[in-house]
């Protein structure tokens, strides 16, 4: 069947003409020379929008392939007005930074500079007058096809339904992937697409080790991979049973028993596949009315289940959950992710300023153009919400936050197979051959030095929209012709430096030069006047971004992982949202005050180089307490820096460097000043409490402190409501931690701020009222940490206590014993921990009554290692056990008694009997 075709092919039709009817309508504003060509031009693609509203009538099924061929010149069409719409775009952008410059120069095309405009007027308005006539064709075409027009006022842009889809011809790659080597000891997966040199590594006994208990485990969909292992266990996943299946089904979908019946009919398709199940559930969970259960039930899409040899295939149950998005754009943004390698994991920006890139993202029910209240960076995240809710994206954890992504093998399966003609993706050992000579996108996954394939000279690249190399060696000269690319993708190719061709791309949106090692981004850059987006991560030898990188107006997103320095100019990105990581350097390039004007900018703020701020009124012409997107900061001071860099100058710069209430996350290092300012150290003001506004770090989560090391002492952090993460390292100045730590000395300190009823019925306050994870690291002179001196219940949610490096630790709390929460402890050189004569330096915390502990690391902790023998009986929850520095005689099968231990470390404690064979009762425990 074709239809299938026709249904992607009209998906892809419709997007481009509706991106480039946007695109027209957008321009017929701003343009003066060309108007009314262009509101000309809009009107026509409006008509023939309104006949691509009629492609969802089954009546045109039994003319799949007149239709077909009619949408790929729609198509052609589309593109050769984007071709247009970019071409008129760049020329507006490079009279407006190029004419100065011309007028300088002196040489003999002096005189066609001078009339370009006019030869410029003439070539548009040709090009206009040829799209119109193949407008017309396309007409008259339409019509002979028997499509009529459909009023985009009463109907939307849609694709065809779900039951008239219909295909037996797709078949999923069955790959494997990655190969993570452990001690032999231990399981390793692994799923590689070089599926026969990973077996023979597999099946080479020299290679895994001949340790007995040592378990090779292979998973793959492929019954020749087990049979080329020469598995001697073959385990054969079956599906969820009915029960299970039908209770994961109710988890996804809420609906009324009136529907079992056919509910029960739509998961036995589903053959007991968690993802078919979850896909379809996403599905029925967002139908209107009864009646869509059986449609769907009804689908023809299931056929394809019954030409297939796989009898769990579920790419019935995808396509089901893939038709039923509503947004055509929506269906692109998927597609366009094929173009990743599989396994690979994306970052949400990554995705949004992609599909950014390829004009994806607009309001569908305004046909191109955005609320006032709606960015396209905010129907991204929606779009990204949806396939998350469908379970097209896996969710990663990324230190808490959800802003990482996976695709399943078999949802990148769908996302190549729905792209259809429009992307063509390599891997190594592919050769170009009968290709589709109108693609879109083109993607090359290489690994090392392999050379990318030569390009077909025959091939139309003009259509190209995105190029991606991952890996390998690029062909330059063999993507010349590749003019109107928007995206360009060159990650770990080991690039020394950027290629000269890469300025004639310059109608690039995207630009991702990230895993490289050039040292230098050169100037001619900063002509790719329509980017948006640049992406740098490890770039580790680049030092610097272009000169004239303030020419790039349209620029919105700088991505980097290490600090760059920036030519002056900065502030007149007015449009940039994502600032770089930036170096100040002294006396050039940008200053601090520049970052002033920049209002869209949101997500992180990280700045080096803080000790060549000497006018403290620069640093306030910043307005951090105003810029209320921001909620990651990172301000750093050299550890080489000049002398000249007094302390005061530090103290008042970092004083007018407060951020809005919204920070979450902060850091501050190197920072050379004696105190905290008056923002960080008085974290609640009598003047916001009493008119109930939140305090200037109320958001605040995650804070850490390092390298400050003529502070003598910390801020005042017990207050803050919602820190949850405290990191403090290398603070050499301070001796006692006592109770300027706990609150701030200001008397508007109010007492029922953080309070909790005891069991007596009154109140006690509470510090550090949210805090799961304290590090104290590099605390030189540290002799004394005290706990509150009123009675206070401290850190009752701490989960992680981390002491690291405090040679002269004397005292620690002994109200760490009420920490009830805690679960992993542990304390590294700190060798005199409940030594000395003081009064109370002899008591440390009986850590016996942490019930929940499951990591306990003493190594040289004084006097808590010979105390350890008393309680190591009580940890009954304890997995894993580190001990370094114990001198005491005791005998080690007092261990037997934890039966979840599986990590035993023992070092430079050689006073204990060693186990033997019969008395290591857990087998699975590491030595």
């Amino acid at each position: 069947m074709e239809a299938i075709a026709v249904g992607l092919a009209a998906d892809a039709a419709a997007l481009i003409t509706k991106a480039v009817t946007a695109r027209v309508k957008e321009e017929v504003w701003l343009a003066v020379d060309h108007a009314d060509e262009f509101e000309k031009l809009k009107e026509r693609w409006l008509y023939i929008q309104a006949f691509l509203n009629d492609l969802g009538n089954a009546n045109h099924i039994e003319k799949s392939r007149l239709v077909n061929v009619w949408l790929e010149k729609v198509k052609e069409v589309a593109y050769s007005t984007d071709e247009l719409m970019d071409d008129y775009a760049y020329e507006m952008l490079r009279r407006k930074h190029d004419d100065d410059e011309m007028k300088l120069e002196c040489s003999p095309n002096e005189m066609m500079r001078l009339f370009w405009p006019i030869v410029f007027h003439f070539q548009m308005a040709h090009r206009v007058k040829q799209i119109m006539s193949q407008l017309d064709k396309l007409d008259k075409e339409a019509k002979q096809i028997g499509l009529k027009l459909v009023d985009l006022a009463t109907k939307a842009v849609s694709a065809p339904s779900a039951s008239s889809y219909s295909s037996g011809d797709y078949k999923g790659d069955t790959t494997l992937s990655q190969i993570r080597e452990r001690p032999p000891t231990h399981l390793f997966i692994g799923r590689e697409d070089d599926q026969n040199k990973l077996l023979q590594m597999l099946c080479n006994p020299t290679r895994i080790g001949v340790l007995a208990g040592s378990v090779i485990l292979i998973t793959t969909r492929n019954d020749k991979v087990a049979k080329a292992a020469c598995a001697s266990d073959v385990h054969k996943l079956k599906g969820l049973s009915e029960d299970d299946g039908w209770a994961l089904l109710k988890q996804q979908v809420c609906f009324d028993c009136s529907l079992d019946d056919v509910a029960k009919r739509i998961l036995d398709k589903c053959k007991g596949v968690p993802l078919a199940i979850k896909a379809i559930g996403s599905i029925l969970q967002s139908t209107e009315t009864p009646y869509d259960w059986y449609r769907i039930e009804a689908s023809g899409l299931w056929d394809i289940q019954q030409n297939h040899e796989d009898k769990n295939y579920i790419m019935p149950s995808l396509l089901l959950s893939y038709n039923h998005f509503k947004h055509v754009s929506l269906k692109r943004c998927f597609a366009l992710c094929a173009i990743f390698p599989k396994d690979m994991v994306m970052k949400k920006a990554q995705l949004i300023y992609l599909w950014l890139a390829q004009g994806l993202l607009y309001d569908e029910y305004k046909f191109g153009t955005y609320s006032t209240t709606t960015t396209a960076e905010t129907i991204g995240e929606k779009y990204i919400d949806t396939l998350v809710n469908h379970s097209f994206l896996l969710e990663e954890e990324d230190e808490g936050s959800k802003t990482k992504y996976k695709m399943h093998d078999l949802v990148h399966d769908l996302a190549t197979y729905v792209s259809n003609k429009d992307l063509l993706l390599f891997k190594v050992g592919d050769k170009i051959e009968d290709v589709d000579f109108h693609l879109q996108h083109l993607a090359f996954n290489l690994s090392g030095n392999e050379i990318a394939p030569e390009i077909l000279t025959k091939m139309k690249l003009s259509n190209l929209r995105t190029i991606s190399f991952w890996g390998g060696v690029p062909r330059w000269n063999s993507l010349i012709s590749a003019q109107y690319v928007h995206t360009l993708i060159v990650v770990g190719t080991r690039l020394k430096e950027v290629p000269l061709i890469i300025e004639k791309f310059v109608h690039l949106r995207y630009l991702d030069l990230s895993s490289n090692e050039m040292k230098a981004l050169p100037e001619s850059l900063c002509k790719l006047y329509q980017l948006h987006t640049l992406r740098l991560f490890d770039c580790e030898n680049l030092e610097e971004l272009p000169r004239g990188l303030h020419k790039l107006e349209n620029l919105r997103h700088i991505e980097t992982s290490s600090y760059l320095w920036a030519s002056k100019g900065l502030g007149q990105l007015a449009s940039l949202q994502t600032l770089p990581r930036l170096k100040l350097r002294d006396g050039e390039g940008w200053m601090i005050d520049e970052l002033g004007p920049l209002d869209q900018v949101k997500g992180e703020i990280h700045i080096q180089g803080l000790e060549h701020v000497k006018n403290t009124e620069k640093a306030r012409e910043v307005g951090l307490d105003k810029k209320d997107k921001i909620v990651k900061l990172n301000l750093k001071w050299s550890r080489y820096r000049e002398e000249s860099c007094g302390v005061h100058s530090a103290e008042d710069v970092l004083q007018s460097l407060g951020p809005h209430p919204n920070i979450q996350s902060m850091t501050i290092s190197g920072y050379p000043g004696v105190r905290f300012p008056m923002w960080l150290r008085t974290s609640v003001k009598h003047l916001q409490l009493q008119r109930g506004l939140p305090t200037q770090l109320y958001s605040l989560i995650k804070l850490k402190l390092v390298d400050c090391e003529n502070c003598r002492q910390l801020p005042s952090l017990g207050q803050l409501p919602n820190l949850k993460f405290l990191y403090l390292n290398a603070f050499n100045a301070v001796e006692c931690i006592g109770e300027e730590f706990y609150e701030s000395n200001s008397k508007s300190y109010t007492d029922e701020l953080h309070s909790i009823p005891t069991i007596c019925g009154t109140k006690r306050k509470v510090m550090f009222p949210s805090l799961t994870e304290l590090c104290l690291e590099n605390f030189r002179t540290l002799a004394t940490w005290d706990p509150p001196s009123t009675p206070t219940a401290t850190l009752p949610k701490l989960e992680t206590l981390r002491i690291r490096g405090c040679p002269n630790l004397r005292k620690i709390p002994t109200s760490l014993e009420e920490c009830t929460s805690l679960q992993c402890l542990l304390i590294r050189n700190c060798p005199l921990i409940g030594e000395g004569e003081g009064e109370g330096e002899g008591s440390i915390p009986d850590i016996s009554k942490l019930q929940h502990l499951t990591e306990l690391v003493l190594d040289y902790a004084g006097k808590m290692l010979p105390a350890l023998l008393q309680w190591i009986l009580h940890f009954h929850r304890l997995s894993k056990l580190e001990i370094c520095g114990l001198r005491e005689e005791w005998d080690i099968t007092l261990i037997s008694s934890l039966t979840f231990l599986r990590i035993l470390s023992l070092r430079e404690s050689p006073n204990f009997k060693p186990l033997t064979a019969q008395q290591l009762v857990h087998p699975s425990s590491t030595l």
